[in-house]
């Protein structure tokens, strides 16, 4: 005969708990007691749910910080065109980054956004302008202050600071010539233009320098008849000259002054 337990005993292991009870550990849970399958969010990749409800979380923060370190490095995509902060090579900079290719500026921050370039993206510029004229397929950028150096007379000996001075001087030389050349013999601005084009390099002032001595021996007319008052080359050098640019430390009242003096009598209205 077997005895009953007393109400509120507790069954010995192996026993069957009552309708409803707890079953003991390792024991087969009641019907209808299978726990929920945890929260899957909708659209959540396979790989990214784990077992758990903490194995899944684990493996999302892990996506998260990855995530987030991939923008970290790759930047972000500007809401606006004009806020890209472009940084040029050497080589681009001259072609693409002065104020005065604004335009220029602005077509690239558009195609930019266009494509979904980042922020951090934007050296793609410069390797392209830097291998095309590394290829030779476009002209690599002028280096002005050289150019300006390579126009000082060849015999002239000094640092490089007073080659670019000599070589600038030369320059507005050949300019102010031009334009006297151009006005004198009525050439219009398309022929003053083309021999604009000439001062763009020395062997460009060489030929400005061969008119310039044809050209000599035109002398000032005066009311009196013609008297060698001043050749074209003289008021060129005179205009060129820092004693006759307003504002310059070498500036000269007098010799401004005798230099209009002779432009008119030169070119007289």
């Amino acid at each position: 005969m077997v005895d009953t337990p007393p109400a509120g005993d507790t069954p010995p292991a192996g026993d069957t708990p009552p309708a409803g009870g707890t079953p003991p550990a390792g024991g087969t849970p009641p019907a209808g007691g299978t726990p929920p399958e945890f929260y899957k969010p909708k659209g959540l990749p396979d790989h990214m749910i784990g077992s758990t409800s903490d194995e899944t979380m684990d493996r999302l923060y892990t996506g998260y910080q990855g995530a987030r370190q991939q923008i970290g490095m790759i930047g972000e995509v500007p809401k606006d065109a004009a806020t890209y902060d472009f940084k040029f090579s050497d080589t681009a900079a001259p072609l693409l980054g002065s104020e005065d290719n604004s335009k220029v500026m602005d077509v690239i921050g558009a195609a930019a956004l266009k494509n979904n370039v980042t922020d951090k993206q934007t050296g793609f510029v410069s390797d392209i302008v830097d291998g095309l004229a590394g290829a030779g397929l476009i002209p690599p950028p002028l280096d002005t202050k050289a150019i300006t150096m390579a126009m000082a007379p060849s015999d002239f000996e000094g640092s490089d600071e007073q080659k670019f001075d000599a070589g600038a001087a030369r320059l507005a030389e050949a300019e102010t010539w031009i334009d006297l050349h151009a006005k004198q013999n009525k050439l219009g601005d398309e022929v003053k233009n083309e021999l604009g084009l000439l001062t763009a390099s020395a062997p460009g002032l060489k030929v400005i320098d061969h008119f310039r001595g044809l050209s000599s021996e035109i002398t000032a007319s005066t009311g009196g008849g013609a008297t060698p008052a001043a050749t074209a080359a003289d008021l060129a050098a005179r205009t060129a000259d820092p004693r006759n640019q307003f504002g310059a430390p070498e500036f000269d009242a007098e010799f401004n002054k005798e230099t209009t003096r002779l432009y008119q009598t030169f070119y007289p209205e």
